[in-house]
């Protein structure tokens, strides 16, 4: 177990994660997380897919993991497309 300070940081308090401690959990720079307290401890996780805003899930989008278009077919009833 490695100790650390925490430090101010304008109006908040700030603690630095070494390298190798974060790439254990798979933490980058911009990693969105959830912060809790849990029995007396402050509990740092990477933030599930499920609790992501749509804009989050968005700015994921890259050339590597964007989908096709489906073709439907021909529209039916009163669609417009």
């Amino acid at each position: 177990m490695n100790t650390h300070r925490i430090q101010k940081w304008g109006n908040s308090l700030a603690i630095r994660i070494p390298k190798p401690l974060a790439a254990q959990v798979g933490f980058k720079n911009q990693t969105p997380v959830t912060i809790e307290v849990s029995e007396g401890s402050i509990v740092v996780s990477p933030q599930s897919e499920a609790n992501m805003q749509l804009s989050q899930m968005v700015d994921k989008i890259n050339q590597h993991n964007i989908h096709n278009e489906i073709d439907f077919g021909i529209k039916q009833g009163r669609e417009s497309w």
